[in-house]
């Protein structure tokens, strides 16, 4: 049960510092003034969001996620499990 609470309390703890690490000035802000009112002008912004000229899906037609992670970590175990000298 220790280690339950420990391991929350820095999840938690990582999380605030994650937050607050990308509220920095660096990361950017919402558009305002003429910046927004250039944004609102393109033709690309609509609803609240821009769109591609062209409709793209994420993955391609014949593809799914689980099964490109899949494919990605097999490989490279493969690979690295091959590379592995043994001792006889």
């Amino acid at each position: 049960m220790r280690i339950m609470i420990i391991t929350g309390a820095l999840i938690l703890l990582l999380a605030a510092a994650i937050f607050f690490y990308l509220r920095q000035p660096e990361f950017g802000k919402m558009p305002s003034g003429g910046r927004l009112a250039r944004i609102e002008r393109s033709p690309h912004y609509k609803n609240g969001q821009f769109h591609n000229l062209v409709e793209k899906p994420t993955l391609s037609q014949g593809y799914s996620t689980s099964g490109e992670v899949y494919n990605t970590f097999s490989k490279n175990i493969q690979g690295v499990l091959r590379s592995i000298p043994f001792l006889r």
